[in-house]
């Protein structure tokens, strides 16, 4: 879901991470980084540009 609303819409990763749920929007980015090898910022910079 998260890669979802990263490539698809221009929300924030507070209000992402809000919308799972996540404590804290650090607590997302470590997260999705360790099971994707990517920050959520890289990883909508790459999805823009592919």
């Amino acid at each position: 879901m998260s890669k979802k609303l990263l490539k698809t819409t221009n929300l924030s990763l507070q209000d992402i991470a809000d919308q799972l749920g996540f404590t804290t929007k650090s607590y997302f980015i470590h997260t999705f980084s360790v099971f994707t090898g990517k920050t959520p910022l890289k990883y909508r910079e790459d999805s823009i540009f592919s």
